[in-house]
C-alpha cells in the first residue's frame, strides 16, 4: 500500500513515514516526517489527506511529524516538532499541546516525539528532550 516512495494525493506527497495507526473502522493514518502532512485510508483504499504543512487556522504551523494517535471517540492526535495537533471527527484543526506551555509544576516537555490516546480519551505526549 505505502512503500518508501510513499504516494502523492491531490499534489500532497506522503515522504519519510513516520507515525501509524489505525482505529476501529479499520481505517489506517499514517504521517510525513519530511512532507509534514497526515492521510487517512480507508479499508477500500482511498486516501484523503487529514493534515499538512499550514496546521491549524490559527497560524499555528505543523512541523515534521512524528507519531499520530486515535482515540475512542474518532480524533486524531498528530505530533510535531513542538505541539501535538487535534484532528476531530469533523476535520477541525486545533492545537491540543504545544510545548512552550509548562505543566503544573513549570516543567517544559521539550522536542515531541509520541503520542497515544487509550479508550477514555486521554492522551499520553512522550519526549526526548
Amino acid at each position: 500500500m505505502v512503500d518508501a516512495n510513499g504516494f502523492t494525493v491531490s499534489g500532497n506527497p506522503l515522504s519519510a513515514p513516520s507515525g501509524i495507526a489505525t482505529d476501529a473502522a479499520g481505517n489506517v493514518y499514517i504521517t510525513g516526517m519530511y512532507s509534514r502532512n497526515g492521510f487517512k485510508i480507508t479499508p477500500s483504499g482511498v486516501i484523503t489527506l487529514i493534515i499538512d504543512r499550514v496546521g491549524s487556522q490559527y497560524g499555528a504551523a505543523f512541523g515534521g511529524a512524528s507519531d499520530i494517535a486515535i482515540d475512542s471517540g474518532g480524533n486524531v492526535f498528530v505530533v510535531s516538532a513542538h505541539r501535538v495537533f487535534r484532528v476531530s471527527v469533523g476535520g477541525a484543526i486545533s492545537v491540543f499541546f504545544d510545548d512552550t506551555t509548562p505543566d503544573v509544576y513549570g516543567n517544559f516537555l521539550t522536542d515531541l516525539e509520541g503520542v497515544a490516546a487509550d479508550p477514555s480519551h486521554a492522551q499520553t505526549i512522550a519526549t526526548c528532550g
